[in-house]
């Protein structure tokens, strides 16, 4: 039997993907569903790793993997604005980012206004 816990966090480190464009909306929108879900496996201890999936996120709009007017791309945007209702927590997150990423980011997040 596999164990997903012990999975996750190996799958975690494989991201962000971009080669393959028909997986990546499925990649991305799993990333979602365990960000949604608080999994700890992808989180890490006390949200350790927000900054990570952050990064993640950034760098899959960066490298246009997933567009921000599709649908996983708009729940991509809706974390990031979550994270973002937090200044703190939100500059913790977007400080280590590259400029491009950060353009990329900020680029996504501008082309759609989700309602909080």
């Amino acid at each position: 039997m596999i164990n997903v816990d012990e999975i996750l966090p190996h799958w975690f480190t494989w991201l962000p993907v971009w080669e393959d464009m028909e997986e990546a909306p499925h990649v991305y929108g799993l990333l979602c569903d365990l960000v949604e879900q608080n999994h700890p496996a992808v989180l890490g201890a006390n949200n350790s790793q927000l900054p990570r999936v952050v990064a993640v996120i950034a760098e899959a709009f960066a490298r246009e993997a997933v567009g921000p007017d599709t649908p996983v791309g708009r729940r991509m945007i809706s974390l990031v604005q979550q994270i973002q209702g937090n200044g703190d927590l939100f500059q913790l997150c977007v400080s280590p980012l590259s400029d491009e990423q950060k353009s990329a980011l900020q680029s996504a997040m501008s082309v759609l206004t989700i309602p909080s």
